[in-house]
């Protein structure tokens, strides 16, 4: 409780007093206001004397420089805007070229090649790219024609493989006709005429007319 809360209701004891005869005090001593404090923080232990001057510890920081320094510690990360594609479709792709220390551009401008490879590992489609501070992008139109499996994009700076990574292209192909099959009832019996309503129709050109039908009923999994 704040101390002014305090205070006004001490004041609002006071008026109401009945019989206090005027002894009652004039002033009440609140308690200071608590405040919390932070716990005392113990003291660290001494290094083990184990580390302390082992000799293979002294040449950690110059093996570290010089594993970073080297031209081979960069990586390069494909990344897609989705992880499957349909024939038709656009598929964004994005690559990341940064040194494993401090996460920087590999360079800071140079050409790349992408490569769009079929499930055979046939070139389909190929684009060349301008890289800056370590980032390209690219798109790819995914042929109508294109097979369903798995496809490769790579990225490549002259000769040299950077990266390379695989996106599922799903086959897709419209209904060419549109059946539909409704019995007009819920339930039969032994003895009930079964009846049902059938039509079809192709896409794009309307219904089927002066087709031969054939309907074959099964019950029980017997014809």
């Amino acid at each position: 409780m704040k101390t002014s809360t305090l205070l006004a209701l001490a004041a609002l004891l006071l008026t109401s007093c009945d019989g206090c005869d005027g002894d009652a005090p004039q002033s009440i001593a609140l308690p200071p206001p608590y405040a919390p404090t932070a716990p005392a923080l113990e003291a660290p232990p001494p290094p083990s004397p184990k580390l302390g001057d082992h000799p293979a510890l002294s040449g950690v920081p110059t093996l570290a420089e010089g594993w970073f320094a080297d031209s081979a510690q960069r990586t390069t990360h494909l990344q897609f805007d989705r992880p499957m594609v349909r024939p038709g479709e656009t598929l964004w792709v994005k690559s990341w070229s940064l040194s494993q220390q401090g996460l920087a551009g590999a360079v800071p401008e140079r050409p790349l090649e992408y490569a769009l490879l079929g499930p055979r590992g046939q070139r389909v489609l190929s684009k060349r790219v301008k890289e800056r501070g370590g980032t390209a992008t690219n798109d790819f139109v995914i042929p109508q024609s294109a097979p369903g499996g798995l496809w490769t994009v790579q990225v490549r700076s002259g000769d040299a493989l950077l990266a390379e990574r695989r996106v599922l292209v799903v086959g897709y192909q419209a209904p060419r006709f549109r059946k539909e099959l409704e019995f007009l009832q819920k339930a039969y019996g032994p003895g009930d005429r079964v009846s049902a309503a059938f039509s079809i129709a192709a896409s794009g050109a309307g219904p089927l007319v002066d087709q031969r039908v054939t309907a074959i009923a099964t019950v029980d999994g017997v014809e």
